[in-house]
Formats: C-alpha cells, sequence, structure tokens
C-alpha cells in the first residue's frame, strides 16, 4: 500500500503540534531546533506554523560556541534537538 505523502505529513505535523501545545509553548514563542535535511523535518516545520511559535532553525553543523553565540542573538527559549517517530 502506498503511503499518501501530504496527509501523512499533515498527520505528523498535527501530532506534534498538539504535543508542543501540551509541553506548554505559546504562538509567537521562539522554538530553536536542530535538524539536518532529514524527511520529518518538513512535519517539525509544519506543526510549528500551525501552533504559531516561530521557528528558529539551528544548523546541525554549528560549533558549541556558534550555537551560543546564535542563541544568545535570537534569544530562543526552547531547544528542540531529536525528533524521533514511532509508529
Amino acid at each position: 500500500m502506498a503511503m499518501n505523502f501530504p496527509q501523512q505529513l499533515n498527520d505528523d505535523a498535527l501530532r506534534l503540534a498538539h504535543g508542543m501545545l501540551a509541553l506548554g509553548l505559546k504562538p509567537g514563542e521562539r522554538v530553536a531546533v536542530q535538524l539536518g535535511n532529514r524527511a520529518e523535518a518538513a512535519a517539525i516545520v509544519t506543526a510549528y506554523l500551525t501552533t504559531g511559535e516561530i521557528f528558529v532553525p539551528l544548523n546541525p553543523a554549528y560549533t558549541a560556541a556558534e550555537m551560543d553565540a546564535y542563541l544568545r542573538k535570537c534569544i530562543a527559549l526552547q531547544i528542540g534537538s531529536s525528533f524521533s517517530y514511532v509508529d
């Protein structure tokens, strides 16, 4: 059976959005996420757009010093670094 990508993306994004809201994240808050070029990146970005948070992408190649400088500059409120899907 072929996967319906747009529907799967929507389902994953909504599941993530509900989880983020349950964690207490609110629209307008900056949320920094370090993620590479992975398929689930689309669902993560869509979830942030759905909940109204400000998505702050972090390059996974940043050194610790670069990450510190970037986060101080953008004043990110939350850090998400690893998302995995379990079906």
